[in-house]
């Protein structure tokens, strides 16, 4: 047996500890579903993983497994703190829903009329609708390109400012083009029309209104309990240490964190009423069209679709020391969150395997749509 092998292996025996079944999902079904992540992350070779299932705007199914820090030997735990990476694109847009709301903002505002002059605004008619469904002609970072790993940012403005020259790729509404730089953008346009900034925005209304108690804005320089550290994997298997990296250039579009309580709780609270009406939330989550009336993949800051003739809804994420995903049947009540220590991963399949294995219970076996 190779050493990566015996690696695996012992991380498999660690991984029945800390997982915790919780009512109503029947004993038989959360053993399975404990089998299916521990499958799943033994199949991906991650580290450290955490999940919850969310039934009804309810956790019903939380799991802890393998180690948040290898050198260390610490365990993934409840009070593990993993990056969001662009997960916090749909916090970000949750929120600007909620701003437009309250009145705020509207869909089609125009960005030059809310940010002043010399602020990174591009002279284009940009909306904030084109920034929710990345329509804006805006580019995505591009980590050759912009490889300032470790320069940090004071404020949203000033990473704005430092991409202000950058062309457009195309005319605001022509085409589909997923942009981080964009919900930087919006990050700061939120700022103005709340008049708080981003982080104290996130803290006092969006976390606060879902029981989001640990979320954060995440600073490479400042003491986070509980951090996971991260991993990815060499040409030849073995897992090394993530690049140090400053996210403070990708704040609104990648640079939150938490626990995998808190990203339970986020999707709960989309599956409750009261975080977004009913409208705002088929709004969201509608496939947006192009100005040509092309239709895209995304909403207003979710990837949307179909699956086993279900609305599907989720969001991805990847960066240096994390992989994420927020799934969800929002028509069938329910939701998979998932946080792992290894970049590079999509959670969708197993988030879906998780879905199927609900179906025996609940909801889903009811036939209700």
């Amino acid at each position: 047996m190779s050493p990566r092998r015996r690696t695996i292996v012992a991380l498999g025996t660690a991984l029945l500890v800390g997982t915790l079944a919780a009512e109503p999902v029947p004993r038989e079904i959360a053993d399975r579903i404990g089998r299916a992540v521990q499958a799943g992350m033994e199949q991906r070779h991650i580290p450290g993983l955490a999940v919850a299932v969310v039934r009804e705007g309810e956790v019903v199914w939380r799991g802890y497994y393998g180690l948040a820090d290898l050198e260390n030997d610490v365990p993934v735990s409840p009070q593990t703190v993993f990056r969001f990476a662009s997960v916090t694109k749909a916090m970000t847009a949750v929120e600007t829903m909620r701003l437009i709301e309250a009145g705020k903002l509207g869909l089609e505002t125009r960005v030059a009329s809310i940010l002043p002059p010399g602020e990174g605004v591009p002279d284009a008619p940009i909306t904030v609708r084109q920034l929710l469904a990345h329509q804006s002609g805006l580019r995505h970072y591009q980590p050759r390109a912009d490889r300032e790993p470790l320069f940090h940012y004071n404020d949203l403005a000033g990473a704005l400012r430092a991409k202000a020259a950058d062309p457009l790729l195309s005319a605001p509404g022509a085409k589909f083009n997923y942009t981080t730089h964009g919900y930087m953008l919006l990050g700061r346009v939120i700022e103005v029309a709340a008049g708080r900034e981003y982080a104290e925005l996130m803290r006092t209304d969006l976390f606060a209104a879902a029981g989001m108690s640990t979320a954060q804005v995440d600073d490479l320089y400042r003491l986070i309990p509980h951090r996971a550290q991260g991993y990815f994997r060499s040409v030849n298997g073995e897992w090394r240490n993530s690049e140090p990296s400053d996210l403070s250039d990708k704040t609104a579009g990648g640079g939150l964190c938490g626990t995998i309580g808190d990203l339970a709780a986020f999707a709960a609270a989309l599956l409750r009423p009261g975080l977004l009406l009913p409208e705002t939330k088929t709004l969201s989550w509608t496939r947006q069209k192009l100005a040509d009336g092309t239709e895209t993949p995304y909403g207003l800051g979710w990837n949307v679709g179909r699956w086993q003739d279900r609305r599907e809804v989720y969001h991805t994420g990847s960066q240096p020391k994390t992989s994420s995903l927020v799934w969800l049947l929002p028509d069938d009540g329910l939701a998979v969150a998932i946080l792992g220590n290894l970049e590079q991963v999509n959670f969708v399949s197993l988030a879906r395997q998780l879905g199927e294995l609900m179906q025996d219970k609940g909801p889903l076996a009811s036939g209700r749509r």
